[in-house]
């Protein structure tokens, strides 16, 4: 069987107070009218919970949140890299301090707020060499004077 709530309207015209049946998913304008007895008995169905019950503490669920298992696993890191590196060839273990260096200047120069310098470290330009080329490259190149700009006033 249906759910079926009631509907009460409270009104100063006669009778005061009447009740309508509703099933949910009909239409409120139905006009079908049920007498009922008078006065309404209405019973609750469920005691009303205002505040939520708090949980307990739980480790393993503390574990398992994302922020938790972030931090486990940069210290597991933390700890196995000094192992990592000890392990490792001396012609690796080279390659990855000069990675480490040019990230290093990568940073430092980006903290200085040199932008494209930090770029260029990052992959691997080197800007000095790209201006000396083009430098080069312009003054071989035929000597055209480039016209002069009127000044304003």
């Amino acid at each position: 069987m249906a759910d079926i709530q009631h509907i009460v309207d409270v009104t100063k015209a006669d009778p005061p107070i009447s009740v309508y049946t509703f099933v949910p998913g009909t239409s409120l304008s139905n006009n079908t009218v049920i007498s009922l007895p008078n006065p309404i008995i209405l019973t609750p169905r469920a005691k009303n919970a205002y505040f939520a019950e708090k949980e307990g503490f739980n480790p393993i669920a503390m574990l398992q949140s994302p922020m938790m298992l972030l931090m486990i696993g940069t210290g597991v890191l933390l700890f196995l890299t000094p192992y990592l590196m000890s392990r490792m060839d001396p012609e690796s273990l080279d390659e990855v301090r000069e990675k480490q260096g040019k990230m290093l200047a990568a940073q430092s120069s980006i903290s200085n707020m040199d932008i494209g310098g930090g770029l260029a470290n990052l992959l691997g330009t080197n800007l000095e060499k790209d201006d000396k080329a083009t430098s080069q490259a312009s003054s071989t190149s035929t000597s055209v004077k480039p016209k002069s700009k009127p000044k304003r006033r």
